[in-house]
């Protein structure tokens, strides 16, 4: 099965987990093992997950060392996004990328599409923070660190 997984991770450079909470520590620590998790954006403002509450990432309680590691993974974590509104997408081009992305179907065109957004991609477009629409955003950095 590990060598399944890795076969598979092995040519992703990006995994994204829609509905991260719902995942235990074991599954965690597990799939650590078999993916290199590079860039993680998390919404934990979820339902909690469907395990045992002491199997929670949140739970510090830990019956086997698996679940000691995911609890300690789950604490690396210095990018976490909680979600005050959930908007309907409106742009079609999005709304097909999110359904690739949905069936595991990405293309590297989707990747692209990614870097396009992300204000530190070479590929962005020039933002000027200081102009409309930007000056009144709200931007989710890491660490501050705009």
């Amino acid at each position: 099965m590990i060598v399944k997984c890795q076969s598979h991770f092995g040519t992703n450079r990006l995994l994204i987990i829609d509905e991260i909470s719902m995942l235990d520590k074991i599954f965690l620590c597990k799939l650590s093992d078999t993916a290199t998790i590079t860039q993680c954006q998390l919404d934990f403002h979820q339902f909690p997950p469907v395990t045992k509450s002491h199997a929670a990432l949140y739970d510090p309680s830990s019956s086997t060392d698996n679940a000691m590691r995911g609890h300690e993974l789950y604490h690396q974590f210095q990018t976490v996004i909680l979600l005050k509104e959930q908007l309907c997408v409106n742009d079609d081009v999005w709304m097909a990328f999110l359904n690739c992305l949905q069936m595991g179907i990405c293309t590297v065109q989707d990747m692209e599409l990614t870097d396009s957004v992300c204000l530190d991609s070479p590929s962005c477009l020039p933002t000027n923070l200081h102009t409309s629409p930007w000056e009144d955003a709200v931007f989710i950095t890491s660490r501050n660190s705009v």
